[in-house]
């Protein structure tokens, strides 16, 4: 028999996935917001152009849109979060800044988290339940 509670029927995320959907909104604020407000107090130390603080905030959007979605079991969400992983151990070579370490460290939690079973049975359950 299986005793575990189906968290779809009492409304509330579980707790791995509310964690990792915190994980992903603290990844974007170290590394998408912070080094776009340090490159105006500090244009010596970060030099981004307009062009790259406007890709930046973009990409800060969505991973918070991302994020979001992911608190309600949006598994597309999960997919373009995975890709954001990626994408930023690519960037691995980089790792020569503080907030590229703690943002790359938060954003590999969140990652983690979001496939955990807890999560993944979550998400599968939303998508059930909504078709």
């Amino acid at each position: 028999m299986d005793y575990r509670v189906d968290d779809r029927k009492t409304g509330s995320t579980p707790p791995v996935l509310r964690a990792s959907a915190y994980y992903w909104l603290a990844s974007a604020v170290v590394s998408g917001v912070l080094p776009a407000i340090m490159s105006f107090v500090q244009p010596s130390n970060f030099s981004l152009d307009a062009f790259s603080i406007g890709l930046l905030h973009i990409l800060t959007a969505l991973e918070c849109w991302a994020a979001l979605r992911l608190l309600r079991g949006g598994r597309w969400a999960r997919y373009i979060l995975t890709v954001v992983a990626v994408l930023s151990l690519a960037g691995l070579a980089a790792l020569n800044d503080v907030l590229i370490i703690v943002g790359l460290i938060l954003t590999v939690a969140g990652a983690v988290l979001m496939w955990l079973p807890g999560s993944s049975t979550y998400i599968q359950g939303s998508r059930s339940s909504a078709g």
